[in-house]
């Protein structure tokens, strides 16, 4: 039997965490997968592919088209013309995925215009992961997002974190709490506002207390 090179290992190594659901490993190993398949141009190419699968669970909608286009340029440069109808279908996943594992959620339930996130931004793909029926994707960057809004002190990102998560029955009452308890330490009306229709749209009710504190 054929010994398997340091590149091979590699890529199996990769193809099981992506298998596992675990994008972070894919890209804190990838660099090194490629040095390993120097001068494997098919090799680099598989690798840069699900580097770009991992950045799009994630939801870093950026960094996972220009590692798609590395792969395809890779690809092309070699005439890999199987690698590159592969690369197509992988495109097309990544911009329209079909995985529905829960019905739909409307966008308007999820959150309010004045919460909406750009386009490109990883809440607005949890948003579009929920829509479409992809509530494990959504929730796993909601929290990759919740977490860093924690971090980076920025209050209002964590409220719409929190927001996405409360349309997934087993987190919506702590991720509604939280997110009440957050607005009203900001004393944002607007804040406040979004998470009461949010808590309606689920049919969530709060505790008085939580909206009208005894000293405000």
């Amino acid at each position: 039997m054929a010994r398997r090179t340091p590149g091979d290992q590699a890529v199996l190594r990769l193809a099981g965490f992506l298998q596992r659901n675990q994008p972070q490993r894919v890209l804190t190993e990838g660099p090194d997968a490629l040095r390993a398949a120097a001068g494997r141009p098919r090799l680099r190419a598989r690798i840069h592919a699900w580097m770009a699968q991992a950045y799009w669970m994630q939801g870093d909608i950026a960094n996972a088209s220009q590692a798609l286009k590395r792969a395809q340029a890779i690809a092309g440069a070699n005439q890999d013309v199987a690698g590159m109808k592969a690369l197509v279908q992988l495109e097309d996943t990544l911009r329209h995925p079909r995985v529905a594992e829960d019905a739909p959620i409307s966008p308007a339930r999820v959150l309010p215009e004045s919460l909406r996130q750009p386009e490109a931004s990883p809440l607005a793909h949890a948003v579009t992961a929920l829509q479409q029926g992809n509530t494990t994707l959504a929730e796993e960057i909601a929290d990759r997002a919740l977490a860093a809004a924690i971090g980076q002190k920025e209050p209002k990102q964590q409220v719409v974190a929190l927001l996405i998560l409360a349309q997934l029955e087993h987190r919506q009452t702590a991720a509604l709490e939280q997110a009440a308890q957050v607005a009203d330490a900001l004393q944002d009306m607007n804040l406040v506002t979004a998470v009461s229709k949010a808590a309606k749209s689920v049919g969530y009710q709060f505790p008085q207390k939580v909206f009208f504190p005894k000293n405000g």
